[in-house]
């Protein structure tokens, strides 16, 4: 795809199939999304029309599992010599690239019978290699795309010289020998334009609509076909108006300039999916199991649950896992932002693609390569550039309009300036008519509606790369837009405003042997006051004192309130002193009057042992009220804490305690962010836990901690992949009102341009006008404004980052 304009037609002939419901096409990554009857078409089919209809290469992608239990490995091979069908029972297979790769794709997890190195081995007996890691897919069909129209608009220029100089240049009058010279090199020309004029062929019968290619082959081919009837007539000694080969050479090589500069752009936005598959180790070393046997190098797609990896100094880590020896240093900014290093020892994790740094370490895998967090941040880069905005839809309405304008307004300009010319000119009905052609050509040629196509997604892909610098992941265009004109930023407390490593203050123990009961309880459990209670309790207890795991049954979670259980029978509750019912308890008193975070526990409704913990602040938060305070927006904390727990937080960063609502369950949290939405205001959730999915649900923007659970980050519009919640929280409203100011600006341009060139170009000007020559120059004009106001924004952001740090756009 080498223009906007062919999103539109890709989704034109998805719509056409029956069953087919196209989701979303992208014009920078060249995917298409969508959904369909299995039994009503197949994907050969779908390929097959669409190829077609478009005239465009298409290829079938392997979708990745979304179970957690199982994902789906692909490994592209090549055999020496094929195997029987039977060979691949148990796998899906299809062609690759060519005819000579063929993918194998099969299942794996913990359990699983295949792994990845022993189905290579399997098919080792048929000469099978496995193909080096390629280059990013999205990098090889934007180049090649880059290239195609490259070399066409080479060849368009060069050949369009001879014929400028020989209609331009003061040479010796010899029409006939200069006319057969510029109709051979138009023709070449032509020839060089035919993916042009398929386009427009295939849009007529296939999609039966006039897109931009219709206009752009009307154009040029009218141009050329009426300059060699010209000049057939005058070597007919016949002459009844000059040819204008200038016109239809200058035209098609301008229309191909300015192609190649969308083209270009087009790779230049992907460049944020390029940083973070160069990131991708595609080798690693493994070590065995027996420690005679040498460390192996091993392509990385074939590495396996459990297996230890070891990771030299000044290396890239190939996939996350768990330190198993050694310790080192990891700069970790690549992946969440962090500019300081951070340290790794044995039990540590450590993330696919940041960089060690002094020291050996050795990891045992815990993610595959296709799975791991780098793997997971380009899927969601990726999903966010090519989603599609309420901004967007604008977009399109207005490119939609342009194309009919176009068309109306040349059709007027003829009969226009054919009436101008013979009744009020007093020209012949062959010059009037000649003459008005030429307006009406200009019109079609110049209209452009790529521009708008290209602004917003354009600006887009510049906020996004912006955001994962300053360590946020947009997850969709529409987070984005959202992100502007907030008026409230309500957050979660622990893990959020806070650290989330609680420390243990004071215990009360009311029942002797409770210890055992409560460790019992809270040791599998991932919540941060759980495992605060829970490194406690293994501190004080050895493992002879352990309490028998299994007397403790049925334990359930219960996200914004506890954790319950049974004791032989008895319930058996861990959680805030409102869920356990101690709230009345004098000792439950005392500990939330000091400020103190309380888990309580009860066993058959009697207090058993109380614990009052104490969480940090994270040391920027109190900097973030300030500024966004500054800033005019309301700072709410909703937390299931103990009051006491959270007015002291809140004194602490400087939120009013009217805004600071404790002893909150989900529920509570998200009836709070409805109510503010049913003000009138606009609400961003920050927040991490399991706890917070339904308010990150209902906000307007929802923020979540990369660190937090599987829900928040589902839940969520934007994640912060840094510790740095200051800088995250500010980086997303402000690259969220830049990237409006800067796609509005660009659509601004782009309904200017076409309204200015189409009157321009029809002549209402009189005096100054656009000859037919000259319009393929339009999309030149229209696009090159465009890439510049979206790679302005990244200029513009890194200028005033570094001149007003955080407080650049207010």
């Amino acid at each position: 795809m080498d223009c906007v304009d062919c999103v539109v037609k890709v989704g034109r002939a998805l719509a056409q199939l029956p069953s087919v419901t196209p989701i979303n096409v992208d014009y920078f990554s060249g995917l298409a999304e969508l959904q369909y009857d299995a039994e009503a078409i197949t994907p050969v089919a779908i390929i097959t029309y669409v190829a077609r209809a478009t005239g465009f290469g298409i290829k079938a992608l392997t979708a990745t599992s979304g179970s957690t239990t199982a994902a789906i490995v692909t490994l592209p091979l090549t055999f020496s010599t094929m195997p029987p069908p039977e060979a691949f029972d148990g796998f899906d297979t299809r062609f690759g690239s060519n005819q000579h790769i063929i993918e194998v794709s099969f299942p794996v997890h913990i359990d699983s019978p295949h792994r990845p190195r022993d189905v290579l081995e399997q098919f080792k007996a048929f000469g099978a290699e496995l193909i080096p890691a390629e280059s990013d897919g999205h990098r090889d069909m934007a180049t090649h795309d880059l290239i195609n129209v490259g070399v066409r608009t080479f060849a368009c220029v060069v050949l369009s010289i001879p014929v400028l100089v020989l209609a331009w240049a003061n040479l010796p009058y010899q029409p006939v020998l200069y006319g057969s010279i510029s109709v051979g090199f138009t023709t070449l020309i032509q020839g060089f334009a035919f993916p042009i004029i398929s386009s427009a062929c295939r849009s007529i019968i296939y999609l039966h609509q006039a897109d931009m290619s219709v206009l752009v082959a009307i154009s040029t081919l009218t141009a050329y076909i009426f300059s060699v009837v010209s000049y057939a007539f005058e070597v007919a000694g016949r002459p009844f108006s000059p040819p204008f080969f200038e016109t239809s050479a200058l035209l098609v090589a301008l229309i191909f300039l300015g192609r190649t500069i969308s083209a270009a752009t087009r790779r230049s936005t992907g460049s944020a999916l390029r940083e973070l598959h160069r990131l991708q180790p595609t080798g690693v070393i493994l070590l065995s199991d027996e420690k005679e046997t040498p460390p192996q190098s091993l392509d990385a797609r074939l590495i396996y649950y459990g297996d230890i990896i070891r990771i030299p100094p000044e290396t890239r880590i190939a996939t996350d896992g768990l330190v198993v020896d050694g310790s080192s240093d990891a700069d970790e900014s690549s992946v969440t932002g962090e500019s300081v290093a951070v340290p790794k020892q044995k039990g540590n994790r450590v993330i696919a693609g940041t960089l060690n740094l002094g020291g050996t370490l050795d990891v045992q895998v815990t993610q595959l390569v296709h799975e791991n967090s780098l793997s997971r941040i380009t899927a969601l880069v990726q999903q966010a550039q090519s989603s599609r905005s309420p901004v967007q839809d604008l977009a399109n309405k207005l490119s939609a309009i342009i194309l009919p304008i176009a068309a109306l307004s040349a059709c007027i300009a003829f009969l226009v300036w054919v009436i101008v010319g013979r009744y009020v000119l007093y020209y012949s009905i062959t010059s009037s008519s000649v003459q008005a052609l030429t307006y009406a050509i200009a019109i079609l040629v110049v209209s452009c509606p790529c521009a708008i196509g290209l602004a917003i997604p354009m600006v887009v892909s510049v906020a996004i790369r912006i955001a994962i610098r300053e360590g946020v992941l947009f997850r969709s265009a529409d987070a984005l837009q959202r992100a502007h004109g907030i008026d409230v930023l309500a957050f979660d407390k622990t893990g959020t405003l806070t650290q989330g490593y609680f420390t243990t203050e004071r215990v009360e123990i009311i029942v002797e042997g409770a210890e055992q009961i409560v460790n019992a309880l809270v040791k599998d459990n991932k919540h941060p006051i759980s495992q605060g209670v829970h490194c406690y309790l293994t501190a004080r207890l050895s493992a002879a004192t352990q309490y028998p795991g299994g007397v403790v049954t049925d334990i359930v979670s219960l996200p914004g309130k506890g954790i319950k259980a049974s004791v032989c029978g008895f319930p058996l509750l861990g959680g805030s002193p409102t869920f356990t019912g101690a709230c009345s308890h004098p000792l439950s008193l005392e500990l939330q009057a000091s400020g103190l975070t309380l888990f309580t526990v009860t066993l058959a409704g009697q207090a058993i042992a109380f614990f009052g913990l104490a969480d940090t602040p994270r040391p920027d938060a109190n900097a973030l009220v300030v500024e966004l305070t500054r800033r005019g927006k309301d700072v709410m904390i909703f937390s299931g804490d103990t009051t006491a727990a959270v007015h002291h937080l809140a004194n602490t960063i400087g939120i009013p305690l009217d805004n600071a609502f404790a002893a909150c369950t989900p529920e509570d949290k998200d009836a709070a962010i409805a109510a503010l939405q049913a003000k009138g205001q606009r609400v961003c959730f920050v927040g991490d836990g399991t706890n917070d999915g339904p308010a990150l649900s209902r906000a307007d923007v929802a923020l979540a901690i990369a660190a937090g659970s599987d829900v928040a980050l589902t839940a969520a519009g934007a994640v912060l992949l840094s510790s740095d919640l200051h800088r995250g929280v500010l980086a997303l409203l402000d690259i969220a009102t830049a990237a409006r100011m800067h796609a509005y600006l660009a659509l601004a341009w782009c309904i200017f341009y076409n309204i200015f060139a189409i009157l321009l170009a029809s002549g209402v000007l009189i005096k100054v006008r656009i000859e037919p020559r000259w319009a393929g120059i339009g999309e030149i004009v229209s696009v090159l404004p465009v890439v510049v106001i979206g790679f302005g924004l990244d200029v513009r952001w890194r200028w005033r980052r570094s001149r007003f740090g955080m407080r650049g756009y207010y």
